[in-house]
This record gives structure tokens, sequence and C-alpha cells, in this order.
């Protein structure tokens, strides 16, 4: 069953709820849960809302760029897997880690009994 809400989308929130943040040098790993009311489920998906993988592509990014010194512009996207859909109410984790020297970040949303989705993104020098 699709998620719908009265309210218009730009009301909607466009990120997950934070949980909880472990940050240290190159890595970072952030506990979230997936709102039910999200911007990008109502029509998404017509039988069951389920969380778009350019959302969690993007959600990678702007976590990246909270949490470490991002150089550059997004180049490319590599290895990427969306193994499990992800679906309002998930809990899960979303670990970082950027490596500066070749400006690649990479993604992983998990909890502890399923991966949903990997990748690396390549950021220009």
């Amino acid at each position: 069953m699709s998620v719908l809400s009265a309210e218009p989308a730009s009301l909607r929130p466009k990120l997950p709820e934070l949980i909880d943040v472990s940050h240290e040098s190159n890595r970072c790993v952030i506990e979230l849960r997936i709102p039910s009311d999200l911007a990008y489920f109502p029509g998404h998906f017509p039988v069951r809302s389920i969380l778009p993988g350019v959302v969690q592509i993007d959600w990678a990014i702007h976590f990246a760029r909270q949490y470490f010194a991002l150089r550059g512009e997004f180049q490319k996207m590599e290895v990427l897997k969306f193994q499990q859909i992800i679906v309002p109410g998930n809990q899960l984790h979303l670990s970082l880690e950027y490596r500066a020297d070749n400006g690649k970040l990479y993604f992983d949303y998990s909890n502890a009994e399923h991966k949903f989705s990997s990748g690396r993104l390549v950021f220009s020098e």
C-alpha cells in the first residue's frame, strides 16, 4: 500500500530522521530512520512505497558534505548495488568512507539483517 499524505510534497521531509552519528577522520556511520511521510514516496511506486536509489545516492553525498571535506564536483558512480528495498519505517545505518587521495566516497546502507545498497562515488580533484 502506498503512503499518501494530504500535505504538499514541498512540506514533507526530504531527509531521514537522524538517530545517532559516529564520526572520525575519514569514516562516518549514521543511524537513521526512514519517515513514512517522506516527500519521495507518493507516486514513485503505485503499490508500495520504496525509497528511490537516486535518493539514497543523494543522501550519501549530502551527509558526506556535512562530515568530510569533499573536494571537487561529483563525476561518476562506480559499482552500485541495490540489494534490498528500503521502505517507510526502516531503521538502518549509512556508512560513509571518504578517501581524499583518490576522491572516492564509499557508501553502504545496512542493518543487522540486510545490506540494502552500496557503491562508490567519484569526485573531481
